[in-house]
């Protein structure tokens, strides 16, 4: 059997569908071409701030200044410096340094570095700076040289976030130094929640705690203490033993160890016979104020504690504890 004849109303069908088929693509491929032109295209172009950044302070473009600090000098602008108190009063007029296109800032601060000053010059002409943890006691101290309140809080931000064993000395002086009175706070609260749990197992960072600081943490209700009294004696008795030796590297365990027949074999004393307290010798005077805030009450409870006490010849006689 052969297939039935298509009729004439059927090819016309077959057309129209064609046609409109046709025109459906047609119009989906206008509707891409329109999409696509109406799109962003994501292309990385330099900002202002890179612009600025790389031509008026890396290659110095039309500066009007040069500052020369540590032996090094950047050619700068006027008006990008006078954001910063420190400038704008050299500026201002009312000193001579005013009219001038040259000047020296003098440094006497060590923890200020050539790089340190080159981020801080350099965040003039930004609108946001990067600081490495590793630099940024350094960037602190010479955005407080120039009074930038901006930079120094963005650096607090970064101490705050990074406080621990090996940073917590280091943040807590440079806190001092600087007036940063949050992050002093911070600090302290770190050290007296951790100083007995974490510290005399790094001898090195114990030993970096200087003696203001150590008067001011035994002396604090808020100290952790784990065991006894007795535990922040033997603290201190290591502590002192490696400031006595600083070349000292043994491991924790040995470090307490030797800090306790160190002070034992003190010998007696010479002229009277009598037996030679550290604390009754010259070299104790650093540590005189931590060892009056020791609580010796509740160090003399039980007879071991009371019998190593004795015989350490660190601290005097009982009686005499508060020297």
């Amino acid at each position: 059997d052969s297939p039935p004849r298509e009729t004439t109303e059927d090819i016309k069908f077959k057309v129209k569908l064609k046609k409109r088929k046709r025109k459906r693509s047609g119009s989906v491929e206008r509707e891409e071409i329109e999409r696509l032109l109406s799109t962003p295209q994501k292309k990385k172009l330099k900002t202002t701030s890179q612009y600025i950044f790389d031509n008026l302070f890396k290659e110095g473009t039309d500066s009007d200044i040069t500052v020369t600090a540590l032996s090094t000098s950047w050619k700068l602008h006027k008006l990008y410096l006078c954001q910063s108190a420190y400038f704008n009063s050299l500026f201002s007029g009312r000193w001579s340094d005013g009219v001038k296109d040259h000047i020296h800032v003098t440094v006497e601060d060590p923890n200020i570095t050539i790089n340190s000053l080159h981020i801080t010059l350099g965040s003039f002409y930004r609108d946001d700076v990067t600081i490495e943890p590793s630099d940024v006691v350094s960037v602190l101290a010479a955005a407080s040289l120039f009074q930038l309140d901006g930079l120094i809080s963005q650096c607090v931000v970064i101490m705050e976030e990074t406080i621990n064993m090996a940073t917590v000395v280091k943040y807590h002086d440079s806190s001092v130094r600087y007036g940063c009175v949050q992050l002093t706070k911070l600090c302290l609260s770190w050290l007296l929640a951790n100083l007995l749990s974490i510290m005399p197992d790094n001898p090195p960072r114990l030993r970096e705690i200087p003696p203001s600081l150590m008067v001011d943490l035994v002396g604090s209700p808020h100290l952790f203490v784990m065991q006894t009294e007795f535990s922040v004696y033997v603290l201190l008795r290591l502590w002192v033993y490696l400031n006595l030796h600083p070349a000292h590297k043994q491991a924790p365990r040995e470090s307490v160890s030797d800090s306790q027949k160190y002070f034992r074999s003190l010998a007696p004393n010479r002229d009277t016979g009598s037996t030679q307290y550290f604390l009754d010798s010259d070299k104790a005077k650093p540590y005189l104020a931590v060892f009056r805030n020791i609580r010796v009450a509740h160090m003399i409870n039980h007879h071991l504690d009371l019998e190593i006490l004795v015989s350490d010849r660190l601290i005097p006689e009982i009686e005499r504890a508060h020297v």
